[in-house]
C-alpha cells in the first residue's frame, strides 16, 4: 500500500507491473496516433484529444490499483451487550448502534432509535465499522475472546449495571477421598444492610457448613471429602425465608493411594515438611533428600518401608510422579544427573522447580538443558509481598498475600497456572515430552497455615500436584482446565495422548449411572505429529458427562473421565461477571490511550463510480470527436 494524502492505492497486485507495462505501451501507441492525425490539421484539438487519452488510461488503472480513501476522523458508536438498558443509556434518536447476541429483545425498548444495527456475531461490528476507534459498551460487555478480535488502540467506554449474585467462584474441581474442599468467592446485591445466609449442602442434602454475610462480601465455606465418586454438592443464598439463589458445586474425588512424590532440597525447609505432612497424610508415597553439609545429606520418606532407596537415580526417577527441587539443588546437580532427569521427564515425569537466588544467579547452566524455554531475570523494582491468583475461567485472588522471589518469569509456548493479576507470572508450566516442567516463584506457601488460611494452601498444592504429575502411560484423556464453567450448547474441547493412532472418544450424560445419549466422536492431531489428539462437541443436557477414550480395534476402554457440563441459567453471575472484567480491563488498558495517526487512517474501500464515470465520458467524448472528424 502506498500513501498520497488521504489515498492509498494497493501495488501488490500479482500482475500490475505486467499490466501497468502494457498499459503504458497502450497509451504511447495512441498518442503516437493522435499525434500523426491532428498535430498538422489542428494542434489544439490534438491536445484536446491526447488529455482525454491520458484521462481514460488513468481511470483503468485507478480501477486496477484498488484506490481506497482514507478516514481520519475517530468513529464513535454504541454497543448494547446483555443487561444494557437502551431507556437508562442516554441514546439520541440519531445514535449508532450496534446489538451483541445476548441482548434481551423481549423488551421493546429500541422503538426509539432510528436505526438499529443487529449482530449475528460480534466480529460482524469490526466488518461494517472499518473505521471503528471508540466505543461505548453498555450492559455487562463482552468476553475475553470476543475482545481479541479486536484493534488494541480501540478506546472502550464502559460503565457496568450491578451484577447480583454468586461471583468470583473458585473450588478445587478433583481431591482425594479425605481431602478438605474449599468454596470461596464473593455474593453480591444491592442492600448492604441485608443479611444473607449461605449454606453449603453435601450431596445428600445436608448442611455441612454455613455463614452468615452483611451486604456484599467476600466468603470461603469447607467440608471434608468423605467419599468417592463424582459429587453434586450445592451452595444456596437465603435472605430470610427467600431462597435466593442454588447453584451446584460438582467436584470429583479420587481414592488413594495416591502420587509417588520426590523432594531434592539443598537445606530444611519449612514449606517442604508441611507439604510432607499433608501428602503422607493423603496416602501418597514420599521420598525426600535434604542436604545438611557440603557433601551429606539425609533421607526421609513417608507410607513407604523403612529401607526404601531414595538415591537420586535413574530407576528412582522412573518411579516417580513428581519431582520438587528447589533452585540451589537444581544448580547443584552433576551434568549426569541433570541428563538423568531430562530423560525421566521425556518419559513423563514432571517436576516442579522452587525459584531461589541460586537459581536466578546460575541460570545460564540451565537454560540450555533442564530449563530449556523458560526466561529468568532480576526484578529488583517489583513488591516482593503479591496476592496470588489461580488463572482459571473466572481469575480469582487468594486472601492472603505471600512474599515471592524478586524474579521475572516468563516461557515460551508454556501456560501461566498463578499470576499475581498485575501481568507478572508467578508460577509457569511448559509441556516435553510426556512430562511437565514447572517453576513457581512461590517459596512460603506455609505462611498461609499460619495465617489459618489451609483452605488456600490446600488448594494451590491440590492444583500444582493434579496439574503437573505424571499421567498414566498409553492412551490417556487430558484433564480439563481446573474452573473451567463448561456449558450447555457451547463448545467444549476434549484432548487425549494415544499411543494407539485410531482411538476414538465416546461422551455420554450420566456419569455414574447408566449412559444416555452416547455419542462417538474421532479424535484428530491438533499438530502434525503430534500425539495430542481433540475432538469437540457440543451438550444439550447439563450434568456429568462421562468420557471414555475407545479403541478401534478391539473396543476397550483406554481411559475414562467425567466433566460437569452446566445448564444456561446456573451461575450467571459469574457469567456476567467475567465479561464485565474483560470489558472493565479493556477499558482501563484504553483509558490513557490515544490511537495513533496511522490507527486512525483508515482505509476505506472507494466505490468505483469516479473512475468509471471519468471512462464512460472520456470514451464518449473521444466516440465523439471520431464521428466529428470530417476535415
Amino acid at each position: 500500500m502506498i500513501s498520497i494524502g488521504s489515498w492509498q492505492f494497493d501495488f501488490s497486485g500479482p500482475w500490475l507491473v505486467l499490466l501497468s507495462l502494457l498499459l503504458l505501451f497502450s497509451l504511447l501507441l495512441s498518442l503516437r496516433a493522435v499525434i500523426r492525425r491532428l498535430y498538422r490539421r489542428n494542434p489544439l484539438r490534438m491536445l484536446t484529444v491526447a488529455l482525454l487519452n491520458v484521462l481514460a488510461y488513468i481511470a483503468v488503472y485507478l480501477l486496477l490499483l484498488e484506490p481506497r480513501l482514507i478516514n481520519d476522523t475517530e468513529q464513535a458508536l454504541y454497543l448494547l451487550t446483555e443487561g444494557a438498558d437502551p431507556a437508562n443509556s442516554h441514546l439520541d434518536n440519531s445514535a449508532r448502534v450496534y446489538v451483541a447476541p445476548g441482548f434481551d429483545t423481549s423488551a421493546d425498548n429500541l422503538e426509539h432509535l432510528e436505526a438499529v444495527n443487529w449482530l449475528l456475531d460480534v466480529e460482524q461490528l469490526k466488518l461494517r465499522e472499518p473505521a471503528l476507534s471508540e466505543i461505548e459498551v453498555h450492559g455487562y460487555g463482552l468476553s475475553h475472546e470476543q475482545w481479541r478480535h479486536f484493534p488494541n488502540y480501540l478506546q472502550v467506554h464502559f460503565n457496568p449495571p450491578p451484577n447480583n449474585g454468586f461471583i468470583n467462584m473458585q473450588w478445587q474441581r478433583f481431591l482425594y477421598e479425605g481431602e478438605s474442599v474449599q468454596i470461596s468467592g464473593r455474593y453480591q446485591q444491592d442492600n448492604n444492610d441485608s443479611i444473607v445466609q449461605l449454606r453449603l449442602l453435601d450431596p445428600a442434602a445436608n448442611i455441612v457448613d454455613e455463614k452468615r454475610l452483611k451486604g456484599s462480601q467476600n466468603f470461603r465455606l469447607s467440608t471434608t471429602v468423605k467419599t468417592r465418586g463424582n459429587l453434586e454438592y450445592s451452595l444456596q443464598a437465603w435472605i430470610g425465608d427467600v431462597l435466593e439463589s442454588e447453584q451446584p458445586v460438582p467436584l470429583e474425588a479420587g481414592s488413594g493411594p495416591g502420587l509417588n512424590l520426590m523432594i531434592e532440597q539443598s537445606a530444611p525447609s519449612f514449606e517442604t515438611r508441611q507439604l510432607q505432612n499433608h501428602a503422607a497424610a493423603m496416602g501418597h508415597q514420599i521420598r525426600i533428600n535434604t542436604e545438611i553439609s557440603k557433601g551429606k545429606s539425609i533421607s526421609q520418606s513417608a507410607n513407604l518401608p523403612v529401607d526404601t532407596d531414595t538415591t537420586f537415580s535413574p530407576e528412582i526417577l522412573a518411579e516417580q510422579d513428581l519431582l520438587i527441587i528447589d533452585g540451589r539443588a537444581l544448580v547443584d546437580l552433576t551434568e549426569g544427573r541433570k541428563q538423568w532427569l531430562s530423560d525421566a521427564i521425556d518419559n513423563g515425569l514432571g517436576l516442579l522447580v522452587l525459584a531461589d537466588s541460586a537459581l536466578l544467579e546460575n541460570f545460564s547452566k540451565l537454560e540450555t538443558s533442564v530449563l530449556n524455554g523458560f526466561q529468568l531475570s532480576p526484578l529488583s523494582d517489583a513488591d516482593p509481598v503479591v496476592t496470588p491468583r489461580l488463572r482459571t475461567d473466572i481469575s480469582t485472588n487468594w486472601q492472603e498475600p505471600l512474599t515471592i522471589a524478586a524474579i521475572q518469569l516468563n516461557a515460551d509456548n508454556a501456560d501461566i497456572l498463578i499470576d499475581d493479576g498485575k501481568n507478572r507470572n508467578l508460577v509457569i508450566r511448559r509441556a516435553r515430552g510426556l512430562g511437565n516442567i514447572a517453576i513457581s516463584l512461590i517459596g512460603h506457601s506455609h505462611n498461609w497455615l499460619t495465617a489459618g488460611h489451609s483452605g488456600d494452601w490446600g488448594a494451590y498444592w491440590s492444583t500444582l500436584l493434579s496439574t503437573l504429575s505424571r499421567q498414566p502411560s498409553g492412551s490417556f484423556l487430558l484433564p480439563q482446565a481446573g474452573m473451567d464453567f463448561l456449558r450447555v450448547n457451547q463448545r467444549i474441547q476434549v484432548c487425549a495422548f494415544s499411543s494407539e493412532t485410531a482411538a476414538n472418544l465416546a461422551i455420554s450424560s450420566g456419569a455414574d449411572s447408566g449412559p444416555t445419549n452416547l455419542i462417538e466422536l474421532k479424535l484428530a492431531a491438533d499438530e502434525m505429529n503430534s500425539p495430542r489428539r481433540c475432538a469437540y462437541f457440543w451438550s444439550d443436557t447439563g450434568g456429568w458427562h462421562r468420557l471414555q477414550l475407545v479403541s478401534v480395534s478391539n473396543g476397550s476402554v483406554l481411559d475414562q473421565k467425567s466433566v460437569y457440563v452446566f445448564n444456561a441459567s446456573q451461575w450467571q453471575a459469574q457469567q456476567r461477571e467475567q465479561r464485565v472484567q474483560s470489558t472493565l480491563a479493556m477499558a482501563i488498558n484504553t483509558a490513557t490511550l490515544s490511537p495513533s495517526a496511522e490507527a486512525k487512517r483508515v482505509p476505506r474501500p472507494m466505490a468505483p463510480f469516479w473512475p468509471w464515470l471519468i471512462l464512460v465520458l472520456t470514451g464518449s467524448l473521444l466516440w465523439l470527436e471520431r464521428k466529428l472528424d470530417f476535415g
